[in-house]
């Protein structure tokens, strides 16, 4: 499984997420019953775990950290009133953030984390101390700016980063296998839960299985792929809320 494949599936089950939460708790379109509104909202839950590991994974091959990082934080500016309209019915929540900027704080702790495991010697042990630090900050910030996901999502991501570090100083047995790649993330999503308190939030586990079956391979790799990515979840969003949202706030 390529990761383009992990972006398909992550795209195709936020989609249900976004979808039903927008239908349901905002438009108040139809009647669903509570098993078919969890079963569908859980499997929105697949879709997160698979954002922190390319993430991760964007933070390993990426030609430049600072200009992905811009990409990130451009459109989670852009997502921000789609975000808001679609899944609060409001065109500005100053007290909800979109997921983009819990990935693009998420994605300055894994760049930290590379930086601090290339300290040699007695730096080693300041660099696991300052990393520590890192992480509660990148925390505390989510949670000050209310992102989707807040504290949690930025755990998440950080001990997905552990996937990041170098193969030849740690893990030396086990990094770059699929069974280690598969604990971390069941490690990272029990992590989140135990911060959000929010057991709900373990039906996220059936992401495993798609990132256990991770290639290493980018797979198909064009300007459309590459920049549709960016664009799906300010895009999606703004459909949802212009098509169910917007008539009932005018």
């Amino acid at each position: 499984m390529t990761a383009f494949t992990l972006k398909l599936i992550a795209f195709l089950t936020m989609l249900i997420d976004h979808a039903t939460a927008c239908l349901v708790d905002v438009a108040r379109i139809g009647n669903v019953s509570n098993t078919l509104y969890f079963t569908l909202r859980g499997i929105g839950r697949i879709a997160f775990p698979i954002f922190c590991f390319l993430i991760v994974e964007g933070a390993v091959h990426t030609k430049s950290k600072w200009r992905y990082a811009l990409r990130i934080l451009i459109f989670a500016f852009i997502s921000e009133i789609p975000f808001d309209v679609a899944l609060f019915g409001s065109f500005i929540k100053l007290s909800a953030q979109n997921v983009d900027f819990t990935l693009l704080i998420g994605l300055g702790v894994v760049c930290y984390m590379m930086w601090a495991a290339t300290w040699k010697g007695k730096l080693c042990y300041l660099g696991l101390a300052s990393t520590v630090l890192v992480v509660g900050a990148g925390a505390l910030l989510a949670k000050f700016l209310c992102t989707d996901y807040s504290m949690g999502g930025v755990v998440q991501i950080s001990v997905m980063g552990i996937l990041a570090l170098p193969r030849d100083r740690f893990f030396k047995n086990a990094s770059g296998k699929r069974w280690f790649r598969a604990l971390v993330s069941i490690a990272a999503i029990i992590a989140c839960c135990i911060i959000t308190r929010n057991s709900f939030e373990l039906v996220a586990l059936a992401a495993v299985p798609f990132l256990f079956a991770y290639n290493g391979n980018r797979g198909l790799k064009t300007p459309f792929t590459k920049w549709g990515g960016y664009l799906f979840y300010p895009v999606h969003l703004a459909l949802l809320g212009l098509i169910f949202v917007v008539p009932k706030l005018i």
